[in-house]
């Protein structure tokens, strides 16, 4: 995911910083496609932080932690 990143943050300027390629169709339509391919990951990454963030709240209050202490339950990274 970080590559692919890195990649499109270079490429992008270049593709506003030539007015020939920002109109094509093709770039267009990478635009879109970049876009409709991020908006699930973004959804996905946004549901596991949320609940990330119960689990955490859950193991570190009464009775959870208690169990959580036995079990050997850990704190959930954010994303």
């Amino acid at each position: 995911e970080g590559e692919l990143t890195a990649a499109l943050d270079r490429l992008l300027p270049l593709i506003e910083g030539h007015p020939s390629l920002a109109h094509h169709q093709q770039v267009r339509a990478l635009r879109e496609g970049i876009a409709a391919a991020d908006r699930p990951i973004v959804a996905a990454r946004e549901s596991y932080n949320s609940t990330a963030a119960a689990y955490n709240a859950a193991i570190q209050a009464v009775p959870g932690n208690l169990v959580a202490a036995v079990a050997g339950f850990h704190k959930a990274e954010a994303f």
